[in-house]
């Protein structure tokens, strides 16, 4: 019998706010006159949301559907 996935939608919450954040970062809401800040703040919350995303969509978990 198949396993079905279940996806939690904390995750994909998660990475809604990651992106948020990132974007306001990008905007130059938050840091405005540091320029290399803003890239760097945006940045990691990029690839924080984007991680987050991958959970979601069970990119970390094996065939098993859970990690050992």
């Amino acid at each position: 019998m198949a396993e079905t996935k279940k996806k939690h939608p904390g995750f994909l919450v998660a990475a809604a706010i990651c992106f948020v954040i990132a974007f306001t970062a990008f905007s130059g809401l938050l840091l405005r006159f540091d320029l290399m800040g803003r890239a760097i703040f945006g940045v990691v919350w990029m690839v924080l949301g984007v991680v987050w995303l991958g959970s979601f969509f069970g990119a970390f978990f094996g065939a098993g559907g859970r990690p050992r």
